[in-house]
């Protein structure tokens, strides 16, 4: 992919504070369509792994519920400086898959420049 910062790219799930594997081991192929050169893979989850999610942000919303909107804010504005930290390497991650020109990159990802709060 060419990033930067080569520990965004993740070929697990996240479940319950946790990077995961599909249980049944199996991955989905993600492919350039223009060359079909194999970018990654990606586990292939299923109904147990839906239900392991659920339930975890299910125990996950009391105590988040219960903290106040500064916090949450907080919480929001940080993932938001994140994204804007890393946002070429994000616009990269994002269009890649779908094989589109480089320019279209820095163009999937410029609103993160004309916003800031």
């Amino acid at each position: 992919f060419g990033l930067k910062d080569p520990s965004l790219i993740k070929f697990q799930g996240f479940i319950d504070g946790k990077w995961l594997d599909a249980r049944n081991g199996e991955t989905i192929s993600v492919t350039n369509p223009a060359t079909n050169e194999e970018l990654g893979t990606v586990p292939d989850m299923g109904l147990l792994e839906t239900k392991e999610a659920i339930d975890a942000a299910s125990r996950a919303f009391p105590a988040w519920s219960r903290t106040t909107a500064k916090h949450r804010h907080d919480v929001l504005m940080k993932f938001y400086a994140l994204m804007k930290e890393h946002h070429d390497d994000l616009g990269r991650l994002i269009v890649s898959p779908m094989s589109h020109p480089p320019d279209i990159i820095s163009c999937s990802i410029c609103h993160f420049d004309s916003t800031d709060p």
